[in-house]
């Protein structure tokens, strides 16, 4: 399984990390050597003046340390973040799912070609087991004579104008609403919603 790229990311820098750890122990362990020469000879200072060179690369691989462990520092965060936003998401999608399933009234997705690309167990159960079919066909392809035959054309009202479009019908002896709700994110149609309920039966 592909790991996502901040987890890739994390362990790159994690890899760089321990090299320059490693170095940074080497040097350490190079300057501690100068040192106890430098005590033995106390008095001459110019070697003291050698090892402060030396120490120049020791401190640049400390940087260079603190850079990369700030950098992993601000990754891992990132990704503590961007995970928190995608459980969220997935939450939601849960109860919108939860939500869409258990509604009372018969709910068909449409497309902007206005052909069916969903449905809740509601339309499912009251347009017959048939009505799978026209999945992925227009909307006319669905027979809605015993709601409100206008359907078809309330969505396709509804698709070109992006506005809702309601009707109430009585059909025998229920009255029948139908609504065709826009679905529109950052100014554009995505598809409609039509939801179809039975308001009074007797």
């Amino acid at each position: 399984m592909t790991q996502p790229p901040e987890q890739d990311r994390i362990r790159r820098l994690m890899q760089e990390n321990l090299y320059v750890k490693g170095q940074v122990f080497e040097l350490e362990q190079r300057l501690k050597k100068f040192s106890q020469a430098a005590e033995g000879a106390s008095t001459d200072t110019a070697i003291m003046r050698v090892l402060k060179g030396k120490d120049t690369r020791l401190e640049e691989a400390e940087r260079q340390l603190e850079e990369k462990q700030s950098v992993i520092a601000q990754t891992s965060a990132e990704l503590d973040r961007r995970s928190a936003e995608l459980h969220l998401w997935m939450d939601s999608m849960r109860l919108y799912t939860e939500i869409f399933e258990n509604e009372p009234a018969a709910i068909i997705g449409l497309n902007v070609e206005g052909n069916v690309i969903l449905f809740n167990r509601a339309a499912g159960a009251a347009f017959g087991d048939k009505f799978r079919a026209t999945l992925r066909h227009p909307i006319e392809s669905v027979d809605f004579s015993g709601f409100d035959p206008a359907t078809p054309r309330l969505a396709r009202e509804a698709i070109a104008r992006r506005q809702l479009v309601q009707n109430l019908v009585r059909v025998r002896d229920r009255r029948i609403s139908t609504s065709v709700f826009p679905m529109i994110t950052a100014k554009e149609l995505n598809g409609v919603l039509i939801k179809i309920a039975v308001v009074t039966e007797k």
